[in-house]
């Protein structure tokens, strides 16, 4: 059985969030990723999972 991790990533440059994510796809391991450009985004993500 595999461990799903869930990564909430705070990046406003499309370009290096796109660089992130396909570096976790390379992963062993099994990500979900959300993407969300700014903190304020990040802090209402976290509170409505």
């Amino acid at each position: 059985m595999t461990d799903e991790h869930t990564i909430l990533l705070v990046e406003d440059n499309p370009s290096d969030a796109r660089l992130i994510e396909e570096f976790l796809k390379e992963q062993t391991q099994t990500f979900t990723v959300r993407h969300v450009d700014r903190l304020a985004e990040a802090t209402e993500a976290r509170t409505t999972r």
